[in-house]
């Protein structure tokens, strides 16, 4: 009996312990939802790609300071038949200048699953700024890879 009341008594200080830590977390303030247009400039075979736009949609949340979390998404063109891109990060004010990464997946609606890591710079004073990206590709049933995509462009905010 005394090994069951000592065992109940550690499980509820763990307990308690553990429910005023997460008490004291401190929540972020979510600013909303931004959307950029990007426009992609190149890759790694030094192709003009300049016709290729895309909408990214971000939902940004203050932290504290100059630290920012961000999360996103790019939906296809409507004549795309590839899966949805979403993305996560961080962002941090540095010199009245964004300076954000973004992790990336995708699942095309083919066999090939892809993930990227996105840089993006966006001076505040106009809200426009470069990105570059650079991953890789998998494909589920072919078994084959490559780490060799390289992309970066323009990005502009659409809505303020």
């Amino acid at each position: 009996m005394k090994r069951l009341t000592a065992k109940t008594i550690t499980i509820c200080a763990f307990f308690l312990a553990f429910v005023g830590v997460i008490g004291t977390a401190h929540a972020g303030n979510y600013i909303g939802e931004l959307k950029w247009e990007l426009t992609v400039e190149g890759n790694e075979k030094g192709e003009n790609t300049e016709d290729i736009k895309a909408t990214l949609t971000t939902g940004v949340t203050h932290m504290g300071d100059k630290y920012y979390l961000v999360q996103g998404y790019i939906e296809p063109s409507p004549d795309d038949i590839d899966g949805i891109i979403v993305m996560d990060g961080s962002a941090i004010l540095i010199d009245n200048k964004i300076i954000m990464n973004l992790q990336m997946t995708q699942q095309h609606t083919n066999q090939y699953r892809d993930a990227y890591s996105w840089h993006f710079e966006i001076d505040i004073s106009s809200w426009n700024g470069t990105w570059w990206s650079l991953g890789g590709w998998f494909g589920t049933l072919s078994k084959d890879s490559g780490y060799d995509d390289y992309h970066y462009g323009t990005i502009k905010m659409i809505n303020k």
